[in-house]
């Protein structure tokens, strides 16, 4: 993808969502769901979403594999990451 696109594709990662966000995994880390005997599928991975980096580190590349399979038409090596 991207041969005959110029444009690129940003992702802003604003620090006031990811962090309101990250505080609320915090918060809820301790609740029911979060003890050891819990069915919750994914729960380590939901864990990580408590640091702000991990969303930034996480959410782009996930993006990126969403928008390709709905054929978004962008040059994907020309993306990047504003704050």
């Amino acid at each position: 993808g991207g041969a005959n696109v110029l444009l690129p594709f940003a992702f802003h990662c604003s620090g006031n969502s990811i962090i309101e966000s990250a505080d609320r995994n915090w918060d809820a880390r301790d609740s029911p769901e979060e003890r050891s005997d819990s069915k919750l599928r994914g729960r380590d991975d939901i864990r990580e979403f408590q640091f702000p980096y991990h969303w930034v580190w996480y959410m782009p590349p996930s993006a990126v594999e969403d928008l390709k399979e709905y054929g978004l038409g962008c040059d994907w090596r020309r993306s990047f990451v504003t704050t």
